[in-house]
C-alpha cells in the first residue's frame, strides 16, 4: 500500500451513509409509490468513493522522464524527516537528456555524466574516481525520491520536486 493515498477530504465519504437513510424512498420509487425524483437519492452513495484510496500515478522509469531539473525538498533517514538547512535551500540536481548532470549541493557546484540502469542512477563526477549510486524509489511528473546506496546501509532518501 506504499503507493496509495486517501483523498484529501476522505471524511466526506461519511455522507454516503445518508443513502442508506434514503433507501426506503428509493425502493418506494421503483415500486411506483413515490416520485421518480426520489431515485436521485441513490447519488448519496457516490460519496463513498472518497473512502477508496487512490493510486499515485507512477511515471514510467526512463531517461526521458528523469531528465529534468529537480529541486531538493528534504531528506529522510529511518522515517525521520530533515528539512533543508540554509546551505541546502538552493540545492538541485539537473539530469540532461545528453546524459550529463549538474548539481548544486551544500554550496558546491558539481557536474559530470550519469547513467541509468533499471532503477539505479550512477553519477560520475568529473575528475573523481568514486561514483555516487542512487536508487529511484519513486518517480512522478512532479516528484523524485532517490535513496543513496552506501556501504553503511543507512537508508537515506532524498526528495526532489520538479
Amino acid at each position: 500500500m506504499e503507493n496509495y493515498t486517501f483523498e484529501k477530504k476522505w471524511f466526506l465519504g461519511g455522507l454516503g451513509f445518508v443513502g442508506f437513510y434514503k433507501l426506503p424512498l428509493v425502493i418506494d420509487c421503483f415500486q411506483g409509490n413515490e416520485s421518480l425524483w426520489e431515485a436521485t437519492n441513490l447519488l448519496w452513495f457516490f460519496w463513498f468513493l472518497y473512502f477508496i484510496p487512490k493510486s499515485e500515478q507512477a511515471t514510467l522509469l526512463s531517461i526521458k522522464n528523469l531528465s529534468k531539473n529537480w529541486v531538493f525538498q528534504k531528506n529522510t533517514l529511518s522515517g525521520f524527516t530533515e528539512s533543508p538547512s540554509e546551505e541546502e535551500i538552493n540545492d538541485f540536481l539537473n539530469l540532461s537528456l545528453n546524459m550529463t548532470f549538474t548539481s548544486f549541493s551544500e554550496g558546491k557546484h558539481e557536474s559530470g555524466d550519469w547513467t541509468f540502469n533499471e532503477k539505479k542512477i550512477v553519477l560520475s563526477k568529473k575528475n573523481e574516481e568514486q561514483n555516487l549510486y542512487l536508487i529511484v524509489k519513486k518517480l512522478t511528473n512532479k516528484e523524485l525520491v532517490l535513496m543513496i546506496e552506501n556501504p553503511s546501509n543507512k537508508k537515506i532518501k532524498i526528495h526532489f520536486k520538479n
